[in-house]
C-alpha cells in the first residue's frame, strides 16, 4: 500500500462467480463501528463504480484512499446473484449505501498470510476463488 493510504476495516473475498462479499470486519474499524456492514454482504459498487470484472486489486484500489477521506459502498444482501451486479442500483428495492471514513492503517503488502488482517484492503482468502 502507498504511504498514507488507509482502508475502512473490512476484508472482501471474490467468489468463483465473480461476486465480492464481505468476509471479515476488523474490530473497532469504521466498517464494524458503522453497524451497516455485515459479513456476507455483497459489494455492488464503490463510489459509483461497479465492481464486476475489477478483480481483488481493482476493488482494493477503490476502497483505499487518504486518511480521513470518505468512501461510499453500495451493498446488497447475501441473496444477490452475479447478474444482479450488472443492474443499476435503481433496479433494487433494497440496497444500502454506506459512507465510511478511511481510518484503518493498511498492513504492508508482504505482511502476513491470507488470514492476516489488512485493515481494509480487499483480499482473496484461501479457497475463495481467483
Amino acid at each position: 500500500a502507498e504511504a498514507g493510504m488507509m482502508g475502512v476495516g473490512m476484508e472482501v473475498r471474490e467468489g468463483p462467480d465473480g461476486v465480492f462479499t464481505v468476509s471479515r470486519l476488523v474490530p473497532l474499524s469504521p466498517a464494524a463501528e458503522s453497524g451497516q456492514v455485515s459479513v456476507g454482504d455483497v459489494l455492488h459498487s464503490i463510489d459509483g463504480n461497479k465492481v464486476t470484472g475489477l478483480g481483488l486489486d481493482g476493488v482494493r484500489e477503490l476502497i483505499e484512499g487518504p486518511v480521513g477521506s470518505q468512501v461510499m459502498l453500495a451493498l446488497l444482501d447475501l441473496n444477490a446473484l452475479p447478474e444482479d451486479l450488472l443492474k443499476p442500483l435503481q433496479a433494487f428495492e433494497c440496497w444500502r449505501g454506506v459512507a465510511l471514513p478511511r481510518a484503518v492503517a493498511l498492513a504492508p503488502a508482504d505482511g502476513g498470510g491470507p488470514e492476516a488482517s489488512d485493515g481494509g484492503r480487499a483480499r482473496e482468502e484461501e479457497g475463495g476463488g481467483a
